[in-house]
């Protein structure tokens, strides 16, 4: 029996979704993670075949193997390794997967940059999920800061580089990939993205709004991003238990008051890994902003703009709401042609 299909002969479709690259992109991705979850586990009267039948969380970080304590699993290939809430990581960073996998009482899969052996995952596709935008610079000219100001340099543009080789040498054939970005305008120019949404024309999907349940610029031709739009995203129902599950766990770990930051400090002065709570600059904007918490909102990381005088924080509006979705292979290609003559070496980016 193949392994993508169940012992009465329904074809099972599994999805890998995936932070793309930064610290806590896997948040991020979580929102996404817990809509195919609530899709899953929801039987609905009527609903006989369902066109995804499995879902696991991962992400993508630049972590040795051999810094991963007491992983689940460490044997599939020396760039994946499966972890639960009973492993930890010994390296520097906000590694927030094991507490994630804790939370959910699920393993993890935790890639390091390196994906060439993304046979081992085994799904048919994979959702890489990216919050404030940097994943979608193809020029110079899109950055607004100096973190992001090279479109070939950075975690995320070593793994959609990885993506791009694996799609185009054929070695993963049976995988469609999509990327999503969440809370645009973060890291990122506006106009610049606009315009490279245009440009890949058919490769741009669309995006959602989780708050609202709005759907726009969508194009259906792809089965997956139609059965993502159609069987999961307008079923209210799910959506809003998915969001509401965001919430209680965003709540639970992230760094969204001046008293959960005074215990961050508190924790890492005392060297306590993992932390209780986590900062994270995309993904508080992305809560705030799908609570309806728009104005002036903190983010409680080094990098967190200045606004006006000693003010810091960051303006959310009703446009970091809506999440994106892409063909990375695509959006390369894009970036490769608008820049035939650079040459990029990446590191870890922030979020």
């Amino acid at each position: 029996m193949s392994l993508n299909q169940t012992n009465n002969n329904t074809p099972k479709r599994k999805v890998f979704i995936s932070g793309l690259g930064g610290g806590l992109d896997i948040h991020n991705a979580f929102l996404l993670y817990s809509l195919f979850k609530e899709y899953i586990n929801k039987e609905e009267e009527g609903d006989t075949l369902k066109y995804f039948n499995d879902v696991f969380l991962g992400s993508v970080r630049p972590c040795p193997q051999s810094n991963i304590i007491n992983p689940v699993n460490s044997s599939l290939h020396t760039h994946l390794t499966i972890l639960n809430g009973d492993s930890s990581i010994n390296s520097k960073g906000r590694y927030y997967e094991p507490t994630i996998a804790k939370e959910l009482k699920e393993n993890v899969y935790l890639l390091s940059t390196d994906t060439s052996d993304y046979n081992q995952i085994r799904s048919e596709t994979a959702i890489y999920v990216d919050g404030g935008g940097d994943s979608l610079i193809t020029t110079k000219e899109d950055c607004i800061d100096q973190i992001h100001s090279d479109p070939f340099l950075g975690g995320d543009a070593l793994l959609l580089a990885a993506i791009h080789h694996l799609a185009n040498t054929g070695l993963v054939n049976h995988v469609n990939f999509f990327q999503a970005v969440i809370a645009v305008g973060l890291d990122v120019n506006v106009k610049g993205v606009n315009s490279n949404l245009k440009e890949l024309n058919e490769n741009y999907f669309g995006k959602i709004n989780f708050s609202t349940g709005k759907i726009r610029d969508t194009k259906i031709e792809n089965e997956t991003i139609k059965s993502l739009l159609f069987q999961l995203f307008s079923n209210e129902n799910i959506r809003t238990q998915a969001l509401e599950k965001y919430f209680t766990v965003s709540e639970k770990y992230l760094v969204l008051t001046e008293e959960h930051f005074k215990q961050y400090e508190k924790e890492k002065k005392q060297n306590i890994s993992p932390p209780s709570r986590f900062p994270s600059h995309t993904a508080t904007v992305t809560y705030h902003s799908l609570k309806n918490n728009f104005g002036i909102q903190r983010t409680f990381v080094p990098w967190e703009p200045k606004l006006t005088g000693k003010q810091k924080g960051v303006m959310v509006n009703n446009k970091h709401q809506w999440m994106y979705l892409v063909n990375p292979v695509a959006l390369e290609n894009l970036k490769i042609k608008k820049n035939p003559t650079i040459q990029g070496n990446n590191n870890d980016s922030k979020e």
